[in-house]
């Protein structure tokens, strides 16, 4: 099914009525919003098999509403081994613009190599407005019953869009999103390249990912490879191979950060500081995460601590590198507690020019049941470095 200028590939109006599409190509729309497939705000629309491709927003009309390069939903929309590629967005949401209930499973891809959808402002792949609730391996759930009730493997990516001058290459959420497998991964944006997480007008940015992978993300021009977080954070899953420019090659947090059986490996902070994860406010990494051979440029090769009330609890944290902290930074007024972690030892020295396992710069930093073996310093502090004025208790 072929688009025209001015119109949609494809439209459902706002009825209550389910909608199935199945086996279709929708493409060469060019629209001033939802160029590829417009979903109206009472519809159901469930996609099976269907491509989306080579759609396009114009910049004429309402500045404000040119979203969706390929798809708008303001409804209730399901996506199964669908395709949605090659659509830009002169505006926000290159491949979808949610502004409703978007159910995302099977081996849907949104972009893919050589196929990646593009926003000139934000969200390459997927935008998730403030009124939007993203839900990644989820099936829709039987009526009444919580949205969350009906997990559904997603085996397919969110991956190789670019959010040209903005933030959120693959994801951009001020909304309710909700992942429990699938892949994010080789997108591109100057922030947030995985994911944008920030709230909104309504106060969201509300982001819970209980499985699945981020990794190969790139911020090209500032913070978070994987993720970029100033709302509500909590995650599980892989992190692998995200860069940042800036600090934070897979986790940048401005707010407080929750980490629980999480595994971050090779990721990089080209410019900045925590090669894993960088939190300006209180993290809480815990549920034996692991946080191995990534490499920031100045403070925290591991990990970036800045807030109070922060824990590392049976985790384990090695191979890390940065010129200060080479496993963990502790800024200024931070407050950690470490309880049965592991800072070092078999799984490979973390290194530094000083503080190797720990530079504690004017933090408190309590320590119990744990271990900071076999790390390295090129100068001073290879366990533990940590001006006088500063407190460690053992």
């Amino acid at each position: 099914m072929t688009g025209s200028s001015g119109k949609a590939a494809l439209s459902v109006s706002d009825i209550a009525i389910p909608v199935t599409v199945q086996n279709l190509t929708l493409t060469g729309g060019y629209n001033f919003s939802g160029a590829g497939l417009n979903v109206g705000r009472s519809a159901w629309v469930y996609l099976d098999t269907v491509t989306v491709t080579e759609n396009e927003t114009n910049a004429a009309g309402d500045t404000t509403a040119r979203n969706g390069g390929g798809i708008l939903n303001e409804g209730t929309l399901t996506l199964e081994d669908c395709q949605i590629t090659k659509n830009t967005s002169s505006n926000y949401g290159g491949g979808v613009f949610n502004q409703g209930n978007l159910f995302i499973y099977g081996s849907t891809v949104i972009g893919g190599e050589n196929n990646g959808n593009t926003a000139e402002k934000s969200g390459g792949g997927i935008d998730n407005d403030t009124s939007g609730c993203l839900y990644i391996g989820y099936n829709v759930p039987s009526e009444g019953n919580d949205p969350l009730s009906n997990p559904t493997a997603f085996t397919g990516s969110i991956s190789y869009n670019t959010a040209t001058s903005t933030a959120g290459g693959g994801i951009y959420n001020q909304g309710i999103m909700r992942m429990a497998s699938g892949s994010v991964n080789n997108n591109n944006a100057p922030e947030g390249a995985g994911l944008y997480n920030t709230v909104g007008d309504n106060a969201h940015g509300d982001c819970i990912i209980t499985g699945g992978a981020i990794s190969n993300n790139e911020a090209t021009n500032g913070n978070g490879g994987g993720i970029w977080n100033n709302g509500t954070l909590s995650v599980s899953g892989t992190f692998d191979g995200n860069t940042a420019s800036g600090s934070g090659g897979a986790v940048y947090s401005a707010s407080s950060v929750t980490i629980d059986s999480a595994t971050f490996t090779s990721n990089t902070a080209t410019g900045g500081s925590g090669g894993a994860i960088y939190c300006a406010g209180a993290v809480t990494v815990s549920g034996e995460s692991t946080i191995s051979n990534n490499e920031a440029l100045n403070a925290g090769g591991g990990v970036y601590i800045g807030g109070t009330d922060s824990t590392l609890t049976s985790s384990t944290i090695t191979g890390n590198s940065a010129k200060s902290g080479g496993g963990v930074y502790i800024a200024s007024g931070a407050i950690v507690t470490a309880t049965s972690t592991t800072i070092g030892k078999s799984g490979g020295a973390n290194t530094a020019v000083t503080g190797g396992g720990v530079y504690n710069y004017g933090g408190n930093f309590n320590m119990s049941n744990g271990l900071i073996d076999a790390n390295r310093a090129d100068m001073e502090g290879s366990g533990v470095y940590q001006p006088s004025d500063n407190r460690s208790v053992f």
